[in-house]
């Protein structure tokens, strides 16, 4: 059983509360597929036309059948869903298939815990075609079609996210057009609609393509922390698609969190004083430079009370924002590093990369997606590698660290030989 949040989260910074409250919350139910689940895909493989049409099917959606077919002999999640406070019904997160409905009311009473469930709407297999993302503008408007915007699966992407993501760019855009207004883009360094949409148009699709934080170089800094900060100031002041109640909420938070980390910045002290100040914070005795209350915040088990403890006529003005405070000096240095490396990746396009390197067995954390790409195309240069669909930038941090390694070792070799 996984048990709801004990303070869920709203979706929007304008509420305080769910409407729902934390003890009314249902919890969830996990339970696993067995050997008669993969029987009775195997038995009906001659009467599922959808998976003998398509054995690969998406990657990062998959039918229980395709996984049992990729997988075979493993036992698979299934999450049991409530559909509402007031239903019997359950949704069976990880059981999507194609079967024939008596198939997969006999495939579901293979599952423990099941063995006596009905099936209210079976499920079902879609399949399309889609439009090549390489011939629209950032804009999502069509190349050759003026005045045609395309959103969703038919730019090849998959998931409700990505969708509505598109859709609210299509629309801004759109409705900018039809008031002959200039179409609008957003950078890959301002948010995951960015990374999403640049992916697509320039790059293209071989596959379903889904958003990952990992496709992002800066995604330390693309939080559902800050998404007011980074979206809600330009959404009004230069797309006009949010209120100025909003508005004023951001622009609020974001000037109390700088000036939270500016007040914080300038109160420094050693490391001695700190433990004298606070007896709770262990501070290492090492450290012979000072150090702010910003980086002691950094630290774990340190709270943005215990400092306003401390300096309350400083920091208590900013208890408000206390636990943002805290993942914005958390998140501070890791953001610096990231920002370094992109750096070093820009400065180092044109490294060459082996051409008979095994990238299956390459020792390095690679995704099997990545590796696939990088077999199929096998880049001359790292400033290539980073353009491949599905490529991410810890994939190219990788391989960048992985070539000076071996060229380090093989001179290393050399010069032992001399």
């Amino acid at each position: 059983m996984h048990t709801p949040d004990k303070q869920p989260t709203p979706f929007s910074y304008l509420n305080k509360h769910t409407h729902c409250k934390p003890e009314e919350q249902l919890p969830c139910y996990l339970t696993h597929t067995t050997p008669g689940v993969e029987r009775v895909v195997m038995e009906s493989l001659h009467l599922n036309t959808h998976i003998q049409q398509d054995i690969k099917g998406p990657r990062y959606c998959p039918s229980i059948e395709s996984r049992v077919l990729r997988f075979p002999g493993r036992s698979h999640q299934v999450w049991l869903e409530p559909e509402g406070l007031t239903s019997d019904l359950l949704y069976p997160q990880g059981l999507s298939m194609t079967l024939p409905p008596d198939l997969q009311l006999r495939l579901l009473r293979e599952i423990p815990a099941l063995q006596r469930a009905e099936i209210q709407t079976p499920g079902y297999g879609v399949q399309y075609d889609f439009v090549c993302p390489t011939q629209l503008n950032p804009s999502l408007q069509v190349k050759r079609v003026q005045g045609l915007f395309l959103a969703g699966q038919i730019n090849g992407t998959t998931g409700y996210e990505e969708a509505a993501a598109q859709g609210l760019w299509a629309g801004v855009n759109a409705g900018r057009t039809a008031l002959s207004l200039p179409a609008l883009s957003l950078s890959r360094t301002q948010s995951y609609i960015g990374v999403l949409i640049d992916d697509l148009v320039v790059r293209g699709v071989t596959e379903p393509y889904r958003m990952f934080t990992s496709r992002a170089e800066f995604r330390t800094a693309l939080r559902p922390d800050n998404a007011d900060l980074r979206l809600s100031p330009r959404g009004f002041e230069e797309i006009g698609c949010v209120s100025a109640t909003r508005y004023e909420e951001a622009v609020r938070v974001r000037d109390s969190l700088n000036e939270g980390l500016s007040a914080m910045e300038s109160i420094s002290m050693s490391s001695t004083r700190w433990r004298e100040k606070l007896e709770q914070i262990n501070v290492s005795e090492s450290k012979s430079t000072l150090v702010s209350a910003l980086e002691l915040l950094q630290h774990k088990g340190v709270t943005f009370e215990m400092l306003a403890s401390a300096f309350p006529e400083r920091l208590s003005t900013y208890l408000e924002f206390s636990q943002r405070l805290k993942i914005e000096a958390v998140y501070r240095p890791h953001c610096d590093m990231q920002k370094r490396e992109m750096e070093r990746i820009r400065e180092e396009e044109s490294l060459s990369l082996p051409q008979d390197v095994d990238y299956f067995s390459l020792p390095v954390s690679l995704s099997k997606e990545v590796r696939e790409v990088l077999d199929r195309v096998r880049p001359h240069t790292l400033g290539a590698a980073t353009r491949l669909p599905g490529m991410t930038p810890a994939a190219i941090v990788h391989l960048l660290n992985y070539v000076h390694k071996t060229r380090r070792e093989r001179y290393t070799e050399r010069s032992k030989r001399i």
